[in-house]
């Protein structure tokens, strides 16, 4: 009980998540710098990233037919 009572440091306040703060509605929309382009293609690397992975799926157990040495 002695551990929890103290603050962790590592944590602070969010002044902007105040339960008193006003919240965004509806109708209001990210400030024009922070909208992304709905007509840009994706990059390369934003391509690649999203490729389904392949090959086998790890396991736990051996296949059957193989033997463990």
């Amino acid at each position: 009980m002695f551990l929890r009572s103290k603050a962790n440091p590592a944590e602070h306040a969010a002044p902007d998540l105040a339960l008193d703060k006003p919240r965004p509605g509806a109708d209001d929309r990210a400030p024009e710098a922070f909208r992304p382009d709905p007509t840009a293609g994706p990059t390369k690397a934003e391509r690649e990233s999203l490729r389904p992975a392949t090959g086998p799926a790890p396991s736990l157990v051996a296949d059957r037919g193989t033997l463990n040495s």
